[in-house]
């Protein structure tokens, strides 16, 4: 099979100081289109052509590509490092290490790898391959030892792959000098309306099902409280069948504690038959996570993954976030998937809830982890 690469800017309203070549994108013939931007090693873009001849898109974009420190952090899209999610009062402790990391003004906890963090990098510009059987581009990035408060230099790698005209995979690959947490996500927006602006393209319409039994509850600050939960206990986070997200969070917040202090859902579900996909560092330890369906039931994502747990956040505070075109998002414009440990796992191993992963990595091993998209459309 031919595979087609092309390197265009992102759109018309592109970052003027950006060149155009620093852009990818992966385009399988007849099947997806991915953009692909050095600035966190991110996501930007992802097109799926449908029966109808038309083609839709699945992620919320950030204004520019480049997501650097002269832009609004959002996420969108990007890598996070060199932890995603929360590490509580920004402290790390490990035997008789304790760490103190690098955390943003007025914030009182570390979060997403640090004001600093990866998602912020300028990423080495990607080699690109073109297989039988795939369509590549590798990402690389040096975090120094003191990066952000983390012990240790930390070289990285993120693989995006184009698998069949359906399926993205993200590979992830890191090594360390110095025993350090180690947790990477990709924090894409998802919206699979044919319609993303304005009250039209409410992912609250869309239906979700994770395949997860148990649920963490977490403090005002998204810091976790005790352990894992079964989801069933928490009025408005059982997932386990494709619900409509306006029933789970409209339906359950007046009666729901965890819904009201995060005005929505922002929290982590252990996923199923973690035992299995915690040993070893194979990515080939896939299992299916989540499935999220647009509201029209035209377009459908599968998304599997070798971490053991799923951070569902349903984008309540994206309203004002800079969008192309000179726009803004709004609240619930897109929702995150996020495969990634629980928060502050660092500092907890978590034995006595029987949740597996351990996000400590020492010298001479290899964290490797894999996040896989796969789109489905109906006429």
């Amino acid at each position: 099979m031919t595979h087609a690469r092309i390197a265009t800017p992102i759109d018309s309203d592109a970052d003027p100081d950006e060149p155009e070549a620093a852009i990818q994108v992966l385009h399988w013939p007849g099947g997806l289109r991915v953009k692909l931007s050095p600035w966190g090693a991110a996501w930007l873009s992802c097109c799926v052509p449908m029966p109808d001849g038309d083609w839709r898109e699945a992620l919320l974009q950030p204004r520019h590509a480049r997501i650097g420190p002269a832009q609004p952090r959002s996420f969108m899209g990007s890598t996070l490092g060199r932890y995603a999610n929360r590490i509580a009062h920004g402290r790390l402790a490990r035997g008789d290490q304790v760490v103190s990391l690098a955390r943003g003004d007025g914030e009182r906890h570390h979060l997403h790898g640090g004001p600093d963090g990866w998602d912020t990098r300028r990423w080495a510009q990607p080699a690109v391959a073109a297989t039988d059987d795939a369509l590549e581009a590798v990402y690389t990035l040096t975090s120094v030892a003191g990066d952000q408060g983390y012990p240790g230099t930390a070289q990285a790698q993120v693989r995006y792959r184009l698998i069949d005209a359906q399926t993205l995979e993200i590979d992830y690959e890191v090594r360390v000098d110095a025993p350090s947490p180690i947790g990477l996500s990709n924090h894409a927006y998802f919206n699979l309306d044919a319609r993303q602006a304005g009250d039209a393209g409410d992912v609250r319409d869309h239906h979700l099902q994770i395949h997860a039994d148990r649920v963490l509850p977490v403090d005002p600050d998204c810091i976790p409280l005790e352990g894992p939960v079964p989801v069933a206990d928490l009025p408005g986070f059982d997932f386990r069948r494709a619900t409509r997200l306006r029933t789970q969070l409209d339906g359950h917040l007046d009666a729901s504690e965890q819904l009201r202090a995060q005005r929505g859902h922002d929290h982590a579900y252990v996923l199923e038959s973690t035992e299995d996909a915690a040993a070893g560092d194979s990515p080939d330890r896939l299992r299916e996570a989540a499935v999220l369906s647009a509201a029209d039931g035209r377009l459908q994502m599968t998304l599997s993954t070798t971490l053991p747990a799923l951070q569902l956040y349903t984008g309540q505070l994206l309203a004002g976030s800079p969008a192309p075109g000179g726009r803004t998002h709004h609240a619930h414009a897109g929702l995150a998937l996020e495969p990634q440990y629980l928060p502050d796992s660092p500092n907890r191993r978590w034995a006595a809830a029987g949740t597996p992963g351990d996000c400590w990595l020492l010298p001479g091993q290899v964290w490797r982890q894999r996040i896989r998209y796969r789109f489905t459309t109906a006429g």
